[in-house]
């Protein structure tokens, strides 16, 4: 709670301008453990259904929700800030929630059980508790996003978009292959990951992909890698 929050009484107040957009890094087990800490642990990524996606169509993303920018502004104001990076990344951190123990009046858990049902398909694994998952960080990339499409916000939106990292404890494999969002759905390790956005080449996946058709998203992607570079420095 920033500025005037008894909790977090020196935090300072972060802008959120333009829209506001959650995506999810769902990573495999125990990735944040202090003891299994690797980049070798996996991400799920997803490829955009062009019937379904037409501003992106075939980009290569994690997956994505849009939010009312009154549950982004309520994150951030009830979060504690940890870290500021030059570039306004922001870093936030809280009690962990589960998804076998907590529930939909937590607004974290709330807004992954929207975007997993929604975007996912996987309610009846969350409602049956064959799917586990648990949750402690969340960050916010500002960036601007260009269209080539028409649609309804322009050439270009301001976005802030926000990434929770959610370990899936149980249930990882549970994940469909495709649906109507997205065309292919895979994991991938997190250097694998890093190194596509880096060099656009998609053979670094353990997926077939077509560089003729597919490629690597823009700030949903950035918001997932600047969690796992502040999670797991590489050593300089």
């Amino acid at each position: 709670m920033k500025p005037d929050s008894p909790l977090f009484p020196d935090s300072p107040k972060v802008s959120l301008a333009g829209s506001a957009v959650i995506a999810l890094s769902i990573v495999r087990g125990q990735a944040v453990d202090s003891e299994c800490q690797s980049r070798a642990s996996e991400i799920l990524l997803a490829v955009r259904n062009p019937a379904s996606n037409p501003t992106h169509p075939n980009i290569i993303s994690v997956p994505t929700l849009r939010v009312p920018k009154a549950l982004m502004a309520s994150l951030v104001d009830t979060l504690e800030l940890i870290a500021t990076w030059p570039d306004g990344v922001t870093f936030y951190r809280f009690p962990e929630i589960r998804s076998d123990r907590d529930n939909g009046h937590h607004p974290i858990v709330f807004t992954i059980e929207s975007l997993f049902s929604r975007k996912l398909g996987v309610a009846d694994f969350l409602e049956s508790g064959k799917m586990v998952y648990s949750s402690c960080l969340f960050s916010v990339t500002p960036g601007t996003t260009e269209y080539k499409t028409k649609n309804p916000y322009g050439s270009s939106e301001t976005i802030a978009m926000g990434n929770i990292w959610v370990t899936v404890r149980e249930g990882f494999d549970l994940f469909p292959k495709g649906n109507a969002s997205y065309s292919q759905i895979f994991p991938a390790s997190l250097d694998a990951l890093e190194e596509v956005k880096a060099t656009g080449d998609l053979s670094r996946f353990p997926h077939p992909l077509n560089p003729a058709i597919h490629s690597i998203g823009g700030l949903c992607i950035a918001s997932s890698i600047n969690t796992i570079r502040y999670l797991f420095p590489k050593a300089t």
